[in-house]
C-alpha cells in the first residue's frame, strides 16, 4: 500500500496563512519598538546637548562682556578639553557602527562620558568668572564699609542707600546667574563711586556743625553718646528742623 500526503485543506491553508501573518507581525511589532526606543534616546540625548549648548554659548557671552569691562578670568583648574575631544571622537565612530544598537550608544558610556567631559567644562568656566566677579568686587570694596558712619537727620533716604552698597559689597557672587554677572559688576563699581559721595557729603555736612554737636554725632554713631554729651549746644541742635528724629534715649 502506498501511502502519500493529503493535499491542504483550505482550513489548513488559512491556518498556515495567519502563521506568517502573525510572525510578519511580530517582526514589525519588534522592528517598531526598537524604533520608538531609539527615537527616545534621540529625543533625550537631543535636550541634553541642547541644555549643555546652552548653557556654553551663555558662559561664552558673560565672559566676553567681563573681558570688556576688564576682568581677567583664569582657571583654578584648567578643564581637561582633550579627553572631551577623545570621548566625542569615539561617541562618532559608534554611531556608524551599525552592530550597535542606537539607542544603546546613547544611553552608553561612551555618551555619558563625553556629556560628563562638557559639565565639568561648564562648571569650570562658571566657577572661573564667579571669582574673576569676587576679586573685582574686594578691589572696589571701600575700606570704611564697616565703620559706623554719621547719620544726617531729615536724609533717611541717605541711610538706605547705604545699606543698599553694603549689603552689595558683601553679598558673594556664586548667588547670582551668570547671565547678571556683567551688570553686577558695572553696579559695583557705581556703588563704590556713589559710596565715596556720600561720604563727602556727610563730612561737607559734619564740618558745619559745632564742635559739641559734631562729637555727639561721632559718639551716637560710634555705639551710643553719654548723656554728658547732651549739653545745651546739642539739645538746641535736635530740637531743631526735626533732627532729634532718628535718636532714642537708652538707660544701660
Amino acid at each position: 500500500m502506498t501511502v502519500t500526503p493529503s493535499q491542504p485543506t483550505q482550513g489548513n491553508q488559512s491556518l498556515a496563512a495567519l502563521a506568517r501573518d502573525a510572525r510578519m507581525q511580530l517582526h514589525e511589532l519588534r522592528s517598531q519598538r526598537e524604533r520608538e526606543s531609539e527615537q527616545v534616546a534621540l529625543n533625550s540625548a537631543g535636550r541634553r546637548i541642547e541644555e549643555l549648548l546652552g548653557q556654553l554659548a551663555a558662559l561664552s557671552a558673560c565672559e566676553s562682556q567681563l573681558r570688556d569691562l576688564g576682568l581677567t578670568i583664569t582657571f583654578a583648574k584648567p578643564p581637561d578639553t582633550a579627553n572631551a575631544r577623545s570621548q566625542l571622537r569615539r561617541l562618532a565612530t559608534t554611531v556608524e557602527d551599525p552592530k550597535i544598537n542606537l539607542a544603546e550608544r546613547f544611553r552608553g558610556d561612551t555618551f555619558n562620558k563625553a556629556l560628563d567631559a562638557a559639565k565639568n567644562l561648564v562648571s569650570a568656566r562658571t566657577r572661573a568668572m564667579h571669582a574673576a566677579v569676587d576679586q573685582e568686587r574686594a578691589r572696589l570694596r571701600p575700606a570704611d564699609l564697616d565703620q559706623q558712619t554719621v547719620s544726617i537727620p531729615g536724609k533717611e533716604r541717605l541711610a538706605t542707600t547705604i545699606e543698599i552698597i553694603r549689603r552689595a559689597f558683601n553679598d558673594k557672587s556664586a548667588s547670582k546667574g551668570v547671565e547678571l554677572l556683567p551688570q553686577l559688576v558695572m553696579d559695583l563699581r557705581a556703588h563704590a563711586e556713589r559710596w565715596q559721595e556720600i561720604g563727602a557729603q556727610i563730612q561737607g555736612y559734619v564740618t558745619t556743625l559745632q564742635p559739641e554737636v559734631r562729637g555727639f554725632l561721632e559718639a551716637a554713631n560710634a555705639g551710643g553718646a553719654e548723656w554728658a554729651k547732651v549739653t545745651p549746644a546739642v539739645r538746641a541742635w535736635l530740637d531743631s528742623n526735626d533732627n532729634g528724629d532718628g535718636f532714642k534715649v537708652q538707660k544701660w
